[in-house]
């Protein structure tokens, strides 16, 4: 008997633990770290060691995550030990984070090597001190870990001059005392200019390290002829490179320069000269662009079809040959293989009518590639749209139903790295990869108002979201839609336009920072505004808006015109043409990542219009 009652409480157990999915220990962290926040440090310190021993196998404290605030808290108390002790094993880096050439790109671990610092020297270890200081020393340029490489630098210059000499360079544009300056640092300054898009102190700085050279060094020399090709000194280019010893990486940047001086017989020379190498990829991609734009056809075939890889440009140049061409054969071939690699693009959708013609035997059927690009986004888009089935939702498990439901109370604490790691670490996440699992991660992130999260989630599984009517919209969101319809009635700018801006480029992140230093929602220019400012959905939208509405009223309330100039810079918008009716043809449009840009933002309107009638 007592071994039956046993066998039952044992039963009751396992169904206790199938059907529920505990986040105490969430709550408890999460309870502590906003104690942190408001300053209550020995409060937090309470409640982060009741966290500590209650739930020792939490995974946001074994994933390392929750130390760093731990840490923190102790340097706050001014425990060095302790602090040091917590932070030292405060290694998370986010999954986002494992990504090629991003080693210093998380923001997590940047403050926890500050904050090292700190302690350090607090204890007078000036060698630590400065090991982790130096971590913080940028080889490229980020706007948001600036604050702590200028206070790393000014500290360390406390210690050693030579990096107050770094930090005049850098953010004093002094370069007086470059001679100081070794050539490895140098080198490192002069990308973090490339990549700050301060070009002309790039140039001067290859400049000179190219002057203390012994020896030719293409390396510096590719680094500084890039500099004066983004300053648009294409002659200079051509001129100095006349007479050297050139490897891939010079051909190629002089043969860009002739490009762009639209000298294609000189450019296409340069790029032939390029025969295997990292540049050979982006020289046959120039080579095929320039036959194409000159309308040889033929040569483009000749140079692509032979390859035994091609990427998307690639392929896409390749079938627009055979379409020009009207080769029936090669375009069946070529293009199905094309729509079931890359089955939900604008270039598919063109294909697919081609075919259907092709195959229907419809008089003329190669017609529909002379449309105007605007016009054929639209039929292709709404043609897509009224033809998709529902999604037939499958049935959960209570096990999975609970599993949610404590997902979601996490979502509400409104931490992104914290729901993160709840779905890392849930049984949900390790259950078959199905929709419907895809569409309940995409709505935690929509729950903890995790805008960009929900739609990077979306967009990774977007080859399923695409099939169906009710989870495309999935992939065009009207994320912040209050917000938006208040700036599109105030300044009488039509919403999709707003939503098909910030999808193409923020993705509805309001942190975004761009390449170029456009910051938030509408990518502002960060010269403009404090950061602070433009990564305020509300004040950014507000900013935009009164760009947008003087291009909409200047336009003549033309959404296509409107579309494009607010997005693409003032050189290269003055360069497209438009046709009488408005509308526009790509193909005309020389420059090829202009063309992807124009394309993918006429796509996404239409998608929004189409979607949302």
């Amino acid at each position: 008997m007592f071994r039956y009652f046993i066998y039952i409480l044992l039963l009751l157990n396992l169904n206790y633990t199938v059907f529920t999915y505990n986040i105490d220990d969430y709550i408890l962290f999460d309870k502590a770290k906003e104690t942190y926040f408001l300053h209550e440090n020995t409060k937090a310190e309470i409640e982060f060691d009741k966290y500590m021993r209650v739930f020792p196998n939490s995974f946001p404290l074994t994933s390392e995550y929750a130390n760093f605030f731990i840490g923190m808290n102790y340097y706050q108390l001014n425990n060095l030990d302790k602090g040091i002790f917590f932070l030292e094993k405060a290694v998370y880096i986010p999954n986002d984070f494992y990504e090629k050439n991003r080693r210093k790109s998380n923001f997590f671990q940047y403050q926890r090597d500050f904050f090292l610092g700190q302690l350090y020297l607090k204890k007078q270890n000036f060698s630590k001190a400065e090991e982790h200081y130096k971590n913080l020393i940028l080889d490229y340029y980020s706007q948001p870990l600036e604050f702590y490489e200028k206070k790393a630098l000014k500290i360390l210059a406390d210690f050693n001059p030579y990096y107050n000499l770094i930090y005049e360079i850098k953010y004093e544009n002094n370069l007086s005392q470059l001679d100081k300056i070794s050539n490895e640092d140098l080198e490192k300054i002069g990308n973090f200019f490339i990549t700050k898009k301060d070009f002309k102190h790039s140039e001067l700085i290859y400049k000179h390290l190219l002057k203390k050279s012994k020896i030719q060094n293409n390396t510096l020399y590719y680094k500084y002829f890039l500099s004066l090709f983004e300053e648009k000194k294409y002659s200079s280019i051509i001129k100095q490179t006349s007479g050297m010893k050139l490897d891939n990486g010079l051909f190629f940047i002089r043969g860009k320069s002739f490009e762009a001086l639209k000298d294609y017989s000189r450019a296409l020379y340069n790029f032939s000269e390029i025969k295997y190498g990292i540049y050979y990829n982006s020289a046959i991609i120039s080579k095929a662009n320039i036959f194409y734009l000159l309308g040889q056809y033929k040569d483009v075939i000749l140079l692509l079809n032979p390859l035994s890889s091609r990427d998307f440009d690639l392929d896409v140049l390749l079938i627009n040959s055979y379409i020009n061409l009207k080769n029936k054969k090669f375009f069946l071939e070529k293009s199905k293989i094309f729509i079931t690699k890359y089955p939900y693009t604008y270039e598919s959708g063109i294909y697919s009518l081609i075919s259907d013609r092709l195959k229907s035997k419809i008089e003329n059927p190669w017609s529909i590639s002379d449309y105007h690009s605007f016009y054929l986004i639209n039929l292709i888009v709404n043609n897509y749209t009224t033809n998709l089935p529902p999604y037939k939702k499958l049935s959960n498990s209570e096990q999975y139903n609970a599993q949610i439901d404590g997902l979601f109370q996490i979502a509400s604490l409104k931490d992104s790295q914290l729901l993160s790691l709840a779905i890392e670490n849930s049984r949900f996440s390790n259950s078959d990869n199905n929709i419907n699992k895809e569409i309940v991660i995409t709505k935690l992130f929509e729950a903890g108002e995790f805008y960009n999260l929900a739609l990077k989630n979306s967009e990774n599984f977007k080859n399923n979201f695409y099939k169906y009517s009710d989870l495309i919209f999935f992939l065009f969101p009207k994320y912040y839609e209050d917000l938006i319809n208040k700036v599109s009635k105030k300044y009488d700018v039509p919403k999709n336009i707003i939503y098909a801006t910030i999808l193409t480029y923020s993705k509805f992140n309001s942190g975004y920072i761009s390449p170029s230093h456009e910051v938030g929602l509408l990518k502002i220019p960060l010269n403009l505004y404090n950061i602070k400012i433009l990564t305020d959905p509300e004040k950014n939208l507000e900013i935009g808006m009164k760009k947008m509405s003087e291009i909409y009223k200047k336009n003549n309330s033309n959404n296509l015109k409107t579309l494009l100039e607010y997005s693409i810079d003032s050189e290269n918008f003055s360069t497209l043409i438009f046709n009488y009716d408005g509308d526009l043809d790509l193909d005309k449009v020389q420059n090829l990542d202009l063309r992807k840009n124009i394309q993918q933002l006429m796509y996404n309107y239409t998608f929004y219009n189409s979607l949302y009638k």
